[in-house]
């Protein structure tokens, strides 16, 4: 019985956790093994056929086994935060009280021209020239003048409703007392469901340090808050002002790419040692469990546009389906939405992002901050920047020659 046992074990040698994962059988592993099984239980004439009944039978039966292979590959990738995926990070993210960051809608603040003493009201509706439709927040109501102001928000969530002054312009819901309504501002704050790159990349920041005193530990109770996509944090331990940040001595800077608020800066208050004085464009008042009044200051991060152009494109395969897709998709999941604040937006990753499609041979990538000036080098922000990618920030030009 031993025997026949320790030859069981030798057919699925090679299988299973080892020192370089888990290699999971095959349909044709299983098949294979059913053979030999076969042969030492019937002889060595046994042959599965899968001309025949039995033999059809033991193929559905090895395709079964191979999907139960799977779901345990699954089931050991989501064992580790760098390949779990999906509600398995959330999961485990949970358990750390940071939870993927949410989709969120895009605002902007409008001007209107029409009727003297109009009154616009809530829910209006505008389009963008990208197509996008916005509603408005409040009544609006106009001046002597025929003039006022008001605010209008994305009726779908996610960064597409981000765009640039006067891009809302069209009129769509009918009101002859409106002349003009245009946006004076960018239309900002819109956000996708965090990606899980981008979510793990946050969780794996988080795990730095506790939350202390330390830069390390204000950076994770900042990142620890639902709002904060990123955080970089500063400080000056010398005598003198910090040639590169600028800080004084004693001072601490708080970079926020996010929501900076009431719940914010208290959190920084508890973390922060007693003492330190924070400096920031950002001002939040907050009041100490003695009655004292004490001024937390922020940086906000500043966006950057990423661009990527992608021309000269020549393939390796004449009957390519969607070419401008597949690289938009790579660029977009492997690359992920947001840069690390103050990181550098590494080229060479970017072409490889291009390269690693199979039906591609050659192809010349470039990269721009502001879709006019185009480089092959890496792109570095401030301390206080960030780059952010969007989909219509992607141009493929010159599809399609076969090398």
């Amino acid at each position: 019985m031993a025997n026949e046992t320790s030859i069981y074990d030798s057919l699925f040698t090679g299988f299973g956790i080892n020192d370089n994962g888990f290699k999971f059988p095959t349909f044709l592993d299983f098949l294979n093994i059913m053979n030999e099984l076969g042969k030492m239980q019937f002889g060595e004439d046994f042959y599965i056929d899968n001309k025949t009944n039995l033999g059809q039978w033991f193929e559905m039966f090895c395709y079964t086994l191979e999907g139960q292979s799977k779901l345990f590959q699954t089931i050991y990738n989501n064992l580790s935060i760098y390949t779990m995926k999906g509600v398995m990070l959330d999961k485990y993210g949970s358990n750390f009280n940071v939870g993927r960051l949410t989709d969120t809608y895009a605002y902007a603040t409008v001007e209107v021209t029409g009727v003297p003493f109009a009154i616009i009201m809530k829910g209006y509706k505008v389009k963008s020239k990208q197509g996008r439709f916005y509603s408005t927040v409040t009544n609006i109501e106009l001046d002597s003048t025929g003039h006022g102001l008001g605010q209008v928000i994305a009726e779908d969530s996610g960064v597409a409703g981000n765009v640039g002054i006067n891009m809302i312009k069209e009129k769509v819901t009918p009101n002859e007392q409106v002349y003009t309504i245009t946006n004076i501002t960018s239309a900002s704050g819109g956000a996708d469901i965090e990606s899980d790159i981008d979510y793990r990349a946050r969780l794996l920041q988080f795990f730095l340090g506790a939350e202390n005193g330390s830069v390390n530990g204000i950076r994770r109770a900042m990142l620890s808050l639902p709002q904060v996509k990123d955080c970089k944090v500063f400080e000056n331990n010398d005598m003198f002002d910090d040639p590169v940040t600028g800080l004084k001595p004693g001072q601490i800077a708080v970079i926020i790419n996010g929501l900076i608020d009431e719940v914010l800066a208290y959190k920084l208050f508890n973390t922060r040692s007693a003492g330190v004085c924070t400096t920031g464009n950002t001002e939040i008042e907050v009041v100490s469990d003695s009655g004292a009044y004490v001024t937390e200051r922020f940086y906000s991060a500043e966006e950057k546009p990423l661009y990527i152009k992608v021309s000269d494109i020549t393939l390796t395969n004449p009957e390519a389906v969607d070419i401008q897709g597949q690289i938009k998709q790579s660029l977009l999941t492997r690359l992920g939405q947001y840069s690390s604040l103050g990181n550098k937006v590494n080229f060479e990753k970017v072409q490889a992002c291009v390269y690693i499609l199979e039906d591609i041979d050659e192809a010349k990538v470039e990269i721009s901050s502001d879709n006019a000036t185009w480089y092959q080098v890496d792109l570095i922000p401030t301390i206080y920047e960030y780059y952010l990618l969007m989909e219509q920030q992607i141009t493929i030009e010159d599809q399609g020659e076969l090398c």
